[in-house]
């Protein structure tokens, strides 16, 4: 049987082939009956190279003479011949005559696509409502700088622009709606065109949640955390199959070759000694904001721009310091921030620190103040020594943390996964702080590097395209509404971070207790069973808009898979079935047919 779905999109014949023509005609001026000869068609392999074997087998009463394929002798009752094709449709024609003179024929259109190198690597997802039939291509073609989250009810693709649109994304969905499968498949698609990825995770899974195979990794992991980790995938009827990335993934992108390089930085002994490539990273205690002087405004605002930001960093420091009088030291960290960012550093170790209070001016700095702040590092640093670094030595360099191939002129993408509820695990002090400055320091680092990193002329940078995209799952604890010693460069990312190409997403299922300003700066919003008394506010539009939105939000819920999006191109919300998991990795002459 002849199967025309597959020769349209992969050029081949289906396994089994056995086309048999017998006809039969009785002559009416007589008894006699001509028997036809037969023609029977081996099977067909698949059609990859620029010829084909035909070959088969005929039959008559009488003997077969000859059977002809395109013209040309092929044998008799055996028979065979190559044909070299051309790329397109090629038609066949097999002739079988009989040695009494009857004669058969049957024609075959064979087509044939020329394949492209074996260099390229694309990712397909299904679909919340089609599991297993529909398959995306990524960042080609249509979907080129464009991220797909899904299609509507219509099986129409829903796609948001991979340069956000000079917008964040936030997400905003209830426990077990495949929020952060949704998040995994669009970092794959991120790293696919270019665009490293750092992730801050709090909780089980998005460590190895991309990786290939997942039950081979469980398997090394304690009953614990295996078990909660299949829960969470059992929840989100997320597949067991991910990417392999503990080798090198190598693919192109508009004629250049790329290198996908995973980190997964974790202080969980288990995950370090069971996972390879897993590391600690040690920040350091205290990261130097780096403020991009915006042209538009004056010199005197861009002091004070970098000058709130020290502040921010300050306020932050000092409160996970746990100094009581918070406020009094505010001032005097700022001020030190200012005075050594004219010596161009950008963090300081434990021991800079101390050595820099030992020498600070003491009018700015009073000598009791500064016996409680040498106690608080002191006390901070013993109770976390095991992710502070010591000195310069310690700290891993940036550009291994985040790596784009357009500022440093190399092949590699990173996708960077740090495992921050290992830090919240074994911190002494209030486990949400720890984790937020931890976060935090890691952020700034990431966004002083942009604002000192340009890309160099002629390396196909262009205007617009994103640098890294941040990821911050359980965004209500790291950027707090209400908390303002939680909001340090996480919120800066979501308030500056836009103008220098670092774009957030930032997930809860608590919306109403994420920072407000930080809330208001993504454009792109998905909603999932969460009250629309938590997301109301953020919605700057009218009553009847807003009547359009909630209804649509109402349906979206995990018992359905659906989720709504509202951004600019779709004010009054648009109900989607979100990507679930990466199915697979399929190289250029797999992907061809289907495009």
């Amino acid at each position: 049987m002849y199967d025309e779905k597959i020769d349209e999109f992969y050029g081949e014949l289906n396994d089994e082939i056995d086309i048999e023509l017998t006809k039969i005609i009785k002559e009416s001026s007589s008894n006699e009956i001509k028997v036809m000869p037969e023609i029977n068609i081996n099977t067909l392999p698949p059609i990859k190279n620029a010829s084909v074997q035909i070959s088969g087998n005929s039959r008559h009463p009488k003997g077969i003479e000859s059977v002809t394929v395109n013209g040309e002798y092929a044998g008799a009752e055996t028979w065979g011949r190559t044909i070299p094709l051309k790329e397109g449709n090629n038609t066949i024609t097999i002739i079988a005559k009989s040695k009494t003179g009857e004669q058969t024929s049957e024609q075959l259109v064979i087509q044939y696509i020329k394949p492209i190198d074996e260099a390229g690597v694309f990712i397909t997802f299904p679909t919340a409502s089609d599991e297993h039939k529909t398959k995306n291509v990524l960042g080609r073609n249509q979907f080129s700088e464009k991220f797909i989250l899904g299609m509507d009810e219509e099986k129409k693709y829903i796609t948001i622009p991979w340069n956000g649109k000079e917008s964040h994304i936030s997400m905003f969905c209830g426990t077990g709606t495949g929020k952060s499968t949704l998040v995994s498949s669009i970092s794959l698609q991120s790293i696919f065109q270019s665009t490293p990825v750092v992730i801050f995770d709090p909780k089980d899974g998005w460590g190895i949640s991309l990786i290939k195979p997942l039950n081979d990794i469980l398997n090394q992991l304690d009953d614990q955390k295996k078990k909660s980790i299949q829960e969470r995938f059992k929840l989100t009827n997320q597949s067991m199959n991910g990417f392999d990335f503990s080798k090198p993934i190598r693919f192109d992108l508009d004629g250049k070759d790329y290198e996908i390089k995973y980190n997964l930085f974790s202080f969980d002994e288990n995950v370090l000694q069971k996972i390879k490539g897993a590391k600690e990273y040690r920040t350091p205690l205290l990261n130097i904001p780096n403020v991009y002087p915006f042209p538009e405004k004056t010199e005197r605002e861009n002091i004070d721009r970098f000058r709130d930001a020290c502040d921010m960093v300050a306020t932050s420091f000092v409160g996970a310091l746990n100094l009581k009088g918070d406020a009094a030291y505010n001032s005097e960290i700022s001020s030190i921030l200012q005075d050594y960012h004219q010596d161009k550093k950008s963090f300081f170790t434990r021991e800079d620190f101390i050595e820099i209070l030992s020498e600070h001016d003491p009018k700015k700095i009073n000598k009791k103040n500064m016996e409680k702040l040498e106690q608080g590092v002191e006390r901070y640093c013993t109770a976390n020594a095991k992710f502070i670094a010591r000195d310069e030595k310690s700290v891993i360099p940036t550009d291994e943390i985040f790596n784009n191939p357009f500022i440093e002129e190399n092949k590699i993408i990173t996708i960077s996964i740090f495992d921050i509820q290992s830090i919240g695990a074994m911190a002494e002090q209030d486990k949400t702080k720890i984790m937020t400055m931890y976060s935090s320091s890691v952020t700034g680092q990431i966004f002083d590097y942009i604002n000192k990193k340009n890309p160099p002329k002629g390396v196909g940078y262009k205007i617009g395209m994103p640098k890294v995209w941040l990821i911050y799952d359980e965004a209500h604890n790291l950027i707090e509404e209400g908390k303002s010693t939680s909001n340090n460069n996480i919120k800066r990312i979501m308030q500056e971070g836009r103008s220098l190409g670092a774009f957030a997403i930032i997930i809860s299922q608590k919306p109403q207790n994420v920072d407000i300003t930080a809330r208001a700066q993504a454009k792109n919003r998905i909603y999932s069973e969460v009250t629309w008394d938590s997301i109301s506010r953020d919605l700057n539009v009218s009553d009847d808009i807003k009547e359009k939105i909630r209804d649509k939000v109402s349906k979206s819920k995990k018992s359905t898979k659906m989720m709504t999006l509202v951004n600019d191109e779709n004010p009054e919300g648009i109900l989607i079935y979100p990507l679930t998991s990466p199915q697979c990795i399929l190289a250029k002459t797999d992907i061809i047919n289907l495009l």
